[in-house]
């Protein structure tokens, strides 16, 4: 990802895959959070065992980028 005041390019594989003008009413341009979460339950990884009781989530680096 290449992020500058005027521009946000998306890259894969080093391939621009889209891009976008970047301006002032971009809601990326204000300060926001990150939020890490082991959420359980839902319908997108099936059912969740009844025997299941508690987890965790091991987290080795977040990187952030300004």
């Amino acid at each position: 990802m290449e992020w500058t005041k005027s521009v946000i390019r998306i890259f894969i594989d080093g391939q621009l895959c889209h891009s976008l003008v970047n301006t002032s009413h971009m809601p990326f341009n204000k300060d926001f959070y990150i939020v890490l979460n082991l959420a359980i339950g839902g319908g997108f990884a099936g059912p969740v065992d009844p025997l299941f009781t508690e987890s965790a989530m091991q987290i080795d680096y977040v990187r952030v980028f300004k």
